[in-house]
């Protein structure tokens, strides 16, 4: 009876000191060390105050000001995983970027607008951009952002590139047997070819020599046969569009070439050469009657066989809707190098392949 009444008196004290320290905890009489967290920051300002002003109030996304646009949709950014930090990595030149969260917004200006700091739009100043302090000194998340700046217009379209040949296999010396024609040409793939007995009207091509009862030599591939003696010019559409090409010509040393009537569509990843047509020579040609109407070496012809001083050789493109460029064919491609070789008593053959892209001029 006494030990019963013993474990009962324990039982009272261990109930007792329970009670008691549940009493201190709940009001907060053990001395515990204070979780501090994050600084808190002073609510309803920046948090920023070196970069952005703070504005009370509401923003509208694109409302710009006066003179700006949104340029938004052309930065690079990334934005941290708490949705609180905004990183441009391509910034709009100059600009002004807003960022809201809650009933207010921050303005970073970038030389744009006259109500914030004017910042250099460079790394340390894209990083980390944010809107203000909330009431519970944090600062708040991203509601949303935009930025405002002069729209850059787009760059103009790039010159197609152009290339020059020259195919000869009327005079032989120096030809290799059987004679090559440049590649690509007629018949490859993806080639809209104008030339000999192709996309062409007038007189046709033929694989006779001129004032010869002999042919021309036999190129594998060409279809039907024909006697070359041309310059050619090749333009390529690589955009991702056809491309119209309205006229073409080359300017050899002061004679003109242009023996094509346009304009001629040239599907995207497709390429366009012009060559002889047959027809009727250029005036500047010493062959009359030749039915040779790209003989472009015709022009630097010098029965005394030395090279042409200043030859200069040109081809210019109207390519619709790109513009229209001339290029420099600065290795006298179509010039036969100043100096007709076919001229000389070795009557050398005049093919050359393919050179470019040519630099515009």
């Amino acid at each position: 009876m006494h030990f019963q009444k013993h474990r009962a008196s324990l039982w009272v004290r261990l109930a007792s000191a329970v009670a008691l320290v549940g009493g201190l905890v709940a009001v907060g009489l053990i001395n515990a060390p204070a979780n501090a967290g994050p600084t808190k920051l002073p609510a309803n300002t920046t948090g920023d105050v070196a970069r952005a002003s703070f504005h009370p109030g509401n923003i509208h996304d694109g409302v710009c000001p006066e003179g700006l646009s949104d340029v938004t949709s052309s930065l690079h950014f990334t934005i941290d995983p708490t949705n609180t930090f905004i990183t441009i990595t391509a910034p709009p030149a100059p600009g002004v970027v807003f960022v809201k969260g809650g009933p207010q917004f921050n303005e970073y200006n970038y030389g744009a607008t006259g109500d914030a700091p004017v910042l250099t739009a460079n790394a340390a100043n894209l990083t980390n951009l944010h809107s203000p302090v909330n009431n519970g000194g944090n600062i708040a998340q991203i509601s949303h952002w935009f930025a405002c700046g002069i729209q850059q217009p787009p760059p103009p379209p790039a010159p197609l590139p152009v290339s020059v040949a020259y195919f000869d296999n009327l005079h032989l010396n120096g030809m290799t047997n059987p004679p090559s024609k440049p590649s690509p040409w007629q018949g490859d793939a993806n080639v809209v070819f104008v030339g000999c007995n192709a996309n062409t009207s007038g007189i046709p091509c033929t694989n006779a020599k001129p004032q010869s009862v002999l042919s021309c030599a036999t190129v594998a591939g060409l279809s039907p046969q024909a006697c070359y003696d041309a310059g050619a010019i090749r333009i390529v559409n690589n955009t991702a569009d056809p491309v119209t090409i309205n006229s073409v010509s080359a300017n050899v040393n002061g004679c003109v070439f242009s023996p094509w009537t346009g304009p001629w569509n040239v599907p995207a990843g497709q390429t366009l050469i012009l060559t002889q047509t047959g027809g009727t020579p250029n005036a500047c040609s010493s062959g009359a009657g030749v039915p040779f109407n790209f003989d472009t070496t015709e022009a630097v012809d010098n029965l005394a066989y030395t090279q042409v001083p200043a030859a200069t050789s040109r081809v210019t493109v109207d390519e619709g809707a790109i513009g229209t460029f001339t290029y420099n064919d600065s290795g006298l491609v179509l010039a036969a190098g100043g100096l007709d070789p076919s001229c000389t008593a070795l009557d050398a053959t005049e093919s050359h392949d393919w050179t470019g892209p040519l630099a515009t001029i």
